[in-house]
């Protein structure tokens, strides 16, 4: 049960993490070209 508790929001901010830095990447390259 610990486990998952501490699991969840790990794996949810990663998922937020993961989205941001893509669509910056995606932005920056935008911005380059």
């Amino acid at each position: 049960a610990a486990a998952t508790i501490f699991t969840i929001p790990i794996f949810v901010l990663s998922v937020f993490v993961q989205d941001y830095l893509g669509k910056g990447l995606t932005m920056g390259i935008g911005i380059k070209e």
